[in-house]
């Protein structure tokens, strides 16, 4: 007998390919890659968005009050007279990010320093993919799974807790990684728990959790201003 036939002949007989053990399994994997995963890569724009800032021409002045100024006028990059320079956490879209915790706010090379951030996160999508994924058929899927999980939860304390900027975009790198190897298990997992009939439930599952992760930043973001929530 074909072995495609006997699986899914195994897979009806288990439960229809539909069944609750299959809904219930990859739900809770979707949750824990797609919308874990969504949660990180989809909020990248808020790690790196320059707070608003206020400026001031004299600081001994009390009379003088604050005035709201771009980065390029608070760094001195332009003609404008303003000697110093406050961000604005008050302001309901400031949010406290990489740009002010580590300082690249006034960096002679800021844009490059942001740039850095994306390109790792996407140098370790492309590393893990070249690198990683094939080792699930090498070395087997649970020892890959259990050094991608330890290596994602490390990375992404690290990266959330240091000031240190170089040692930000390598956590970065590793994430990514870990998440290539455990979004490509999942997505195995799920593909095998099914019948081919409902397979396209399975990507539909996934832009749901990762739509839902897109809904649930914006929110965090709103109520915490903060990406150390």
């Amino acid at each position: 007998m074909d072995d495609f036939k006997y699986v899914e002949e195994c897979l009806m007989a288990a439960g229809g390919g539909d069944g609750k053990f299959q809904k219930l399994n990859i739900f809770i994997i979707m949750v824990s890659t797609a919308g874990l995963q969504g949660m990180f890569v989809n909020a990248f724009p808020f790690y790196s968005v320059t707070p608003f800032l206020l400026c001031k021409e004299n600081l001994d002045d009390e009379n003088e009050e604050w005035t709201r100024c771009t980065r390029e006028q608070a760094c001195g990059e332009d003609d404008s007279d303003f000697n110093t320079f406050k961000v604005d956490y008050s302001h309901p879209e400031t949010i406290t990010n990489w740009v002010t915790d580590l300082g690249l706010l006034c960096d002679p090379n800021f844009k490059r320093n942001i740039s850095f951030f994306g390109f790792s996160l996407l140098l370790g999508f492309f590393t893990g993919s070249l690198f990683v994924t094939p080792l699930l058929d090498i070395h087997g899927r649970r020892i890959v799974n259990i050094w991608s999980t330890i290596c994602m939860i490390i990375s992404l304390t690290i990266c959330f807790s240091t000031t240190n900027y170089w040692v930000v975009l390598l956590s970065i790198f590793l994430t990514a990684v870990a998440m290539v190897a455990r979004y490509s298990l999942a997505m195995l997992y799920c593909q095998e728990f099914t019948t081919f009939e409902f397979k396209s439930h399975i990507g539909a599952l996934y832009l749901a959790m990762m739509a839902f992760a897109n809904f649930s930043i914006s929110i965090v973001f709103q109520l915490c201003q903060s990406m150390r929530f």
